[in-house]
């Protein structure tokens, strides 16, 4: 059973980065920031109000009440998970540029890459055209 327990504990601590991933997915670059706090409230509201629904199950079934009340989240959960993957398709459109590094010192690094890689944001066909003209306007806003 305790093998059980920990096979558990290692895949419910993996829900919220995977949350986070998909909701990462699901929202433009400028939008990300408040999309991840917004995400830890939720995750702190949940962290309050989960043990106490837990306590109240308990008191009404007795000990089984804990697994009951996994079960369900767990359940709820899943059938969350199936609804996803059926109906909501990523709005990702551009994928960055991935480079392994190497286990080196920062001279071997500076032979390997000569040239300096572009951010990936400072790139203007990153965003639609409507999405830079917003932008343009947001910063013409800001700074006057």
């Amino acid at each position: 059973m305790l093998g059980l327990y920990f096979i558990w504990g290692g895949l419910a601590f993996s829900l919220y980065p995977l949350a986070v991933a998909q909701l990462i997915d699901q929202l433009h670059p400028d939008e990300i920031v408040s999309g991840s706090a917004d995400m830890l409230v939720m995750h702190g509201a949940g962290c309050a109000v989960a043990p106490i629904a837990a306590g109240s199950l308990m008191n009404v079934v007795g000990s089984h009440g804990l697994p009951l009340y996994i079960a369900c989240v767990f359940t709820l959960l899943g059938i969350y998970a199936l609804y996803r993957r059926r109906r909501v398709r990523a709005v990702v459109t551009h994928t960055a540029h991935f480079e392994p590094m190497v286990q080196s010192s920062a001279e071997v690094l500076e032979m390997i890459f000569d040239d300096t890689q572009r951010d990936l944001f400072d790139d203007p066909s990153f965003y639609e055209e409507d999405e830079r003209e917003r932008l343009a306007r947001l910063v013409k806003t800001s700074t006057g």
